[in-house]
């Protein structure tokens, strides 16, 4: 993941192994200022955290 963001520093207390599944299976993206991440009435197939912005 990058290295600017630290799971365990941003989410801190969580168990172990959610620590390990995070940093296998996530990623971090920069979007551009505007960019629609779901929309109304849109399946998802993953959860997303939003690290900066809204």
């Amino acid at each position: 993941m990058g290295e600017q963001y630290s799971i365990r520093h941003l989410f801190p207390g969580l168990e172990e192994e959610l620590y390990e599944e995070m940093e296998q299976h996530g990623e971090i993206r920069q979007l551009p200022a505007g960019t629609v991440m779901l929309r109304k009435g849109q399946s998802i197939r993953s959860a997303m955290l939003i690290l900066e912005g809204s």
